[in-house]
C-alpha cells in the first residue's frame, strides 16, 4: 500500500469532514478522549444521529478506511460582524 494514501494527521479539528467509500463523516465535538461526530450520506445533510467514539478507534477507523479530508479548514467558520457604518452629527442614524 502506498504511505501517501494512508497518511491521517494526529489532530482532528471540530467541523472537519472526512470522505470516505460510502459517505462522509463530519466531526460535531472534539474532547481529550472522546469524539461526537456524525456519518453523513451526502456532504450537505442535515437531520443526522450524533455518535460518540474514541479519538485513537476514530483515526484507527479512518486509517482503514482510507479516508480523506475535505479541504483543509474545518467547515464551521465563525461569521464575520457586519460593517458599522459611523452617523455625522445632524443625520438620521439609520440611513
Amino acid at each position: 500500500m502506498n504511505n501517501e494514501r494512508l497518511r491521517i494527521p494526529s489532530r482532528l479539528e471540530k467541523g472537519q469532514l472526512w470522505k470516505l467509500e460510502n459517505g462522509y463523516l463530519y466531526i460535531v465535538e472534539l474532547g481529550k478522549r472522546l469524539i461526537h461526530y456524525k456519518l453523513l450520506r451526502q456532504p450537505n445533510q442535515k437531520a443526522v444521529v450524533t455518535r460518540l467514539i474514541g479519538v485513537q478507534e476514530l483515526l484507527t477507523y479512518l486509517k482503514h478506511t482510507e479516508a480523506s479530508l475535505v479541504g483543509e479548514e474545518p467547515v464551521l467558520t465563525p461569521s464575520l460582524p457586519l460593517p458599522v457604518k459611523p452617523h455625522r452629527v445632524g443625520e438620521c442614524q439609520f440611513c
